[in-house]
């Protein structure tokens, strides 16, 4: 099989397929043989409306069926996929759409596919030329001939999560796609006969792309899908579909394993049946072991294994999936040379999937030993080759074939351990401090929110200083939090902390993915751009964070993110 095209002309299952669930409507399903015959209808009226072969397509579609059709029918007509997040994920409609545009415009993309509920909404005298609401297409002939891409051709465009601004998406081939498909089942050991997947990831996003939608076409296991906004307002709703369903594999970052563990009450757990979660895959962002520790309590009494936390290391620049950790081996924790800037035990992320090579680099580009830590680089056959920007494509990777993917970490055993981002990194008085090992360190502090703290440094004299930014979760003074927090570094890591903000829960901006944008909060706080609980007095019904540069949103409602 060397083509998605293969693989969705193979499907000929009619047991096995895709379940689409929601407390809004009853559950829908679609065998993988169904499946092929829809995909190939609407393949066919994508071929009549006049693209050449290789020509883009933006797929901005919310209704998780919808979008699985029309991103394999895409595919299978010869064209590539520009997936982009829904519109509730991102922002208010005006911005989105000029986002939307601005990818468009970006990867050069002959129309954009949407719902009909977003199209009226999308149309502007300007874009309206390049909009296709999903009744007319569906209204079209299907006349047209299916497209015949080989392995070398492009399939999809994934553009980052947080993509607004100046978007860059990269592109990835048939190959890249096959390659790491076959890799994710393979390191897995996933069974089509016995294994049920169950996701609440964006399909915008690689994880839940290539993870959930092209994985389970390619071994037509059947999976269940949960939408992302359910998830995101009731989170213990999908840890009560892995017991309805018995479902086998699910992955989410770190921040979903702590909302679910903080929001489930006792008396649903006791309700639940999580035994047969055989792969709970953590990754996305580094791992936080403190988390994942606190969700095996929560959930040991409803039968989860801590043998089933599987954590991974990727990036969309290699498809998805650069390690993977053996499934029923758990959380594995390692510590860097003396000398490295990271001071904490780090989690495993696994051996390097098929055919593909991790290397370590110093600054100076030279490889290092095990245990040192440095720049990891990947090599293989899911690393992309080319990257559009608002210049137009250009290659990705060196002449000599190695990404470099402005992720620290370090090997030992064979195994890499991902210790965070080398632009995270705060030099104070010459000395590496890692801002997820400061966040680490202040997980337990009281008043403040779990995962709710962002460090950074700022310019200092002679050297940078540290900065922390908090969520606070009760009515504790300002002053006190700032206190604790304080403590709590200067005990754990002897660091001294320049500026303390405590802000309002919910008001640090994160990407579509969960990440937080660690970056776009430095730049607004640098600028003086930021609004905090203002006074020691004060407490959390205060104003929160605001920030307006560019197109950064921080929002202020509760729990948003």
């Amino acid at each position: 099989m060397e083509t998605l095209v293969d693989a969705i002309d193979a499907l000929n299952e009619p047991e096995r397929g895709f379940h689409f669930m929601s407390r809004s409507a009853p559950e829908s399903r679609i065998s993988y043989l169904a499946l092929r015959e829809k995909v190939r209808t609407l393949a066919g009226k994508l071929s009549t409306l006049g693209m050449d072969q290789g020509a883009r397509v933006v797929v901005s579609v919310p209704d998780q069926q919808q979008f699985l059709l029309l991103f394999l029918a895409v595919v299978r007509a010869g064209l590539v996929a520009v997936p982009v997040p829904p519109s509730g994920l991102i922002g208010d409609l005006s911005t989105y759409r000029k986002d939307i545009e601005r990818i468009r415009g970006t990867c050069g993309a002959a129309c954009i596919i949407t719902s009909d509920a977003l199209y009226p909404r999308l149309c502007t005298p300007h874009a309206d030329r390049h909009l296709i609401s999903w009744s007319h297409l569906m209204a079209g002939e299907t006349s047209g001939e299916l497209g015949t891409p080989d392995a070398t051709s492009p399939a999809l465009i994934q553009f980052s999560s947080g993509s607004t601004g100046t978007p860059k998406g990269i592109e990835l081939t048939h190959a890249n796609i096959i390659s790491n498909a076959q890799a994710i089942s393979h390191s897995l050991a996933i069974d089509p006969e016995t294994d049920r997947g169950l996701s609440w990831l964006p399909f915008h996003h690689d994880m839940g792309l290539m993870g959930f939608l092209i994985t389970p076409v390619l071994t037509q296991t059947s999976t269940w899908f949960l939408p992302p906004l359910e998830f995101a307002r009731q989170p213990g709703r999908w840890l009560e579909l892995m017991s309805q369903t018995r479902a086998t594999v699910s992955y989410a970052p770190n921040f979903a394993y702590e909302l679910a563990a903080r929001c489930a009450r006792k008396s649903q757990c006791s309700q639940w049946d999580l035994s047969a979660w055989r792969v709970a895959g953590c990754g996305g962002e580094p791992v936080m072991p403190a988390v994942l520790q606190r969700f095996v309590r929560q959930f040991e009494p409803a039968g989860f294994r801590a043998s089933a936390l599987t954590p991974g290391f990727g990036l969309a620049e290699a498809t998805v999936a650069v390690t993977l950790s053996r499934p029923g081996k758990g959380i594995v924790q390692r510590q860097p040379k003396a000398e490295s800037g990271t001071r904490r035990h780090v989690v495993s992320s696994g051996r390097a999937v098929s055919n593909t090579r991790i290397r370590i680099v110093s600054p100076d580009g030279r490889e290092v030993s095990e245990t040192v830590e440095g720049e990891i680089q990947v090599r293989g056959p899911g690393v992309a080759q080319r990257l559009w920007d608002m210049n137009g494509p250009r290659a990705l990777t060196g002449q000599d074939g190695w990404l470099s993917t402005g992720d620290r970490g370090f090997l030992r055993d064979g195994e890499l351990h991902v210790s965070g981002r080398l632009k995270e990194t705060i030099v104070i008085n010459g000395h590496n401090h890692h801002a997820q090992d400061v966040e680490e360190c202040v997980l337990g502090v009281s008043g403040i929110r779990r995962g709710g703290v962002v460090a950074f440094g700022r310019p200092g004299q002679g050297s940078e200083q540290l900065v922390l930014v908090a969520e606070s979760r009760s009515d504790k003074s300002v002053r006190t939090m700032q206190q604790l927090l304080r403590a709590a570094v200067r005990q754990q890591l002897g660091l001294g902390v320049a500026d303390v903000l405590i802000v309002k829960r919910g008001t640090i901006a994160r990407t579509t993915s969960g990440k937080i944008r660690r970056q776009a909060l430095r730049q607004c706080y640098l600028a003086g751009e930021l609004t905090t609980l203002s006074s020691p007095s004060h407490r959390c019904g205060s104003a929160a964070i605001s920030c307006k540069q560019g197109s950064i949103r921080i929002q202020t409602s509760q729990g948003s993110s």
